[in-house]
């Protein structure tokens, strides 16, 4: 008996084959959407842009050598006016980014369920072996609430102000990345377009150094009656008070340059390919599903692939198998080459993994099998 149950299925076994990478690229790859539409829009009736979680307004990239001279110093202050949607369950959501293109690092401001996060990359682990160090607010971001936020951060440390009051303080913290200076200013998500956040936003200024706590309380009552755009503060680098109504560019209200662009579609500026980092895999019982399907998905291809190779006279059980982990594997980067260029996909070297590994048991139970039909022969 050689192989009976391979044989008996010979001619449906392409047929099988090829349905199931059908599937697999299927699965992989929808929504196929790589021009998707860039989800702002200007506010109805009142000043300001809203964000969807497929949105991105951006500075554009020529301007990134003026941005870094102006933030050579690693001082910043920035004003956020905004009103959330809703509070972020998933993951940290950024509202404002300041992102290095040559270093591939960035700064945000963002949201994590109804609280204020500072986050900064890092070039190495810090507590909990994490790439990033951070300073919040608890209860800064209360969904369905315009909140009006001020950080400022120099070589003294890092300070939050609420509606214009100090609210937290930390000597020790630093936004700036180490070894970056920011060259691009990105809202309503991160560089990647992973970190969408859905609110509106209402006002933002930015400032080539740390505001004084009497210069942002001052600030804070010109925003809020209109008349800020007649206070003159040294530092001033942009004025966000969405005065026109936007259609592709936020004009800077403090000057002709700078103005943030509105891309017709959803294009964020940094494609991530094989993403090292394992920080989607801490979200309880979804990440388990996810390793699951992930390993489960690839046992049938392994298998398929296997008895297709053992089809072939001249082909041994061990070098069918190393061959079918290694088409399994060339898939399966495939995919995830293609997923860094889908905004709603993420390109992830534990998918790879758990795909090569989920291939590699299906076509142990192939070989496995043949070699004890080959035992009875």
């Amino acid at each position: 008996m050689e192989l009976d149950h391979i044989k008996a299925t010979g001619k449906i076994l392409p047929f099988a084959f090829l349905l199931f990478l059908a599937l697999i690229l299927f699965v992989g790859l929808w929504p196929f959407d790589p021009w998707s539409e860039n989800r702002v829009s200007p506010l109805d009736g009142s000043e300001g842009l809203r964000f969807e979680a497929d949105g991105i307004v951006l500075s554009s990239g020529g301007e990134a050598e003026w941005i870094q001279s102006l933030f050579k110093n690693k001082a910043i202050s920035i004003e956020l006016w905004v009103r959330p949607a809703a509070e972020s369950s998933g993951g940290v959501s950024s509202i404002v980014a300041f992102y290095d293109s040559q270093s591939e690092k960035s700064f945000f401001v963002g949201q994590w369920k109804s609280h204020l996060l500072v986050r900064t990359q890092t070039s190495h682990t810090v507590r909990g072996g994490r790439n990033y160090r951070e300073i919040g607010l608890r209860e800064g971001l209360v969904a369905g609430r315009e909140h009006f936020l001020t950080i400022t951060s120099d070589s003294t440390g890092t300070r939050i102000y609420s509606e214009g009051k100090p609210a937290r303080v930390n000597p020790a913290h630093q936004v700036f990345p180490e070894d970056a200076v920011f060259g691009r200013i990105i809202l309503g998500n991160n560089a990647a377009g992973k970190q969408g956040w859905s609110g509106d936003i209402l006002g933002l200024g930015l400032y080539s150094r740390s505001l004084t706590t009497d210069e942002v309380l001052n600030s804070f009552s010109r925003w809020k009656d209109g008349s800020r755009i007649s206070l003159h503060l040294e530092g001033t680098v942009g004025l966000y008070c969405f005065q026109e109504a936007a259609e592709r560019e936020v004009k800077n209200c403090w000057g002709g340059t700078l103005n943030l662009l509105i891309p017709e579609t959803f294009a964020p500026p940094r494609k991530i390919l094989l993403s090292h980092s394992w920080d989607h895999l801490r979200h309880g019982w979804s990440s388990i599903q996810d390793v699951i399907v992930n390993i489960a998905g690839f046992i049938p291809f392994g298998f398929l692939t296997c008895a297709l190779l053992l089809r072939r006279r001249n082909a041994g059980g061990g070098l069918a198998f190393i061959h079918a982990v290694l088409i399994g594997a060339f898939l399966s980067f495939t995919i995830e080459n293609f997923q860094a260029w889908l905004p709603s996909r993420d390109s992830s070297l534990a998918d790879l993994a758990f795909n090569t590994l989920g291939t590699a048991l299906g076509a142990a139970a192939c070989w496995l099998g043949s070699t004890k039909d080959a035992a009875f022969d």
